[in-house]
């Protein structure tokens, strides 16, 4: 294969890949950082000022799972830009409420004696953190 072949593939598929997934996740850091603050924390200021482990773990958790879920659709499709773009869109409006709707679904039905958010933030639990982030990597997975 040629230097220009090569420069070609690098410029047509991979760098495009490389900034979609940067923009999801990007969108997806932003959306966590939106529903923390509903939830009354931040993730910056817990993982800085106050050097939570478990908050670390929540968050890059998720952002994995955001990673796993969209790693299969950023391949084109031969559809054509837009196509493309569609069905990024039509996934990343399905995906981050189904991680948030999981995160819930653990909070209320798996570990419902307790609240996640308050182990977590407050006492530091990294073992429910732990939890919260294998529920997101598995409901990405079914994406």
């Amino acid at each position: 294969m040629s230097f220009n072949a090569l420069w070609f593939l690098l410029i047509s598929q991979v760098l495009p890949i490389i900034g979609v997934l940067t923009l999801v996740l990007l969108t997806s850091r932003f959306v966590f950082g939106v529903v923390a603050r509903v939830q009354k924390y931040s993730f910056t200021e817990q993982a800085v000022e106050h050097d939570n482990p478990a908050v670390l773990i929540r968050l890059a958790g998720l952002l994995f799972a955001t990673l796993i879920a969209f790693i299969s659709i950023v391949k084109p499709s031969g559809l054509g830009f837009l196509h493309d773009m569609a069905v990024l869109g039509q996934t990343m409006f399905t995906v981050l409420p189904a991680l948030w709707i999981s995160m819930w679904v653990n909070d209320k039905c798996i570990l419902h004696e307790f609240s996640n958010t308050q182990e977590v933030v407050e006492k530091r639990n990294t073992a429910v953190a732990v939890v919260e982030a294998s529920t997101a990597i598995a409901t990405a997975f079914i994406f």
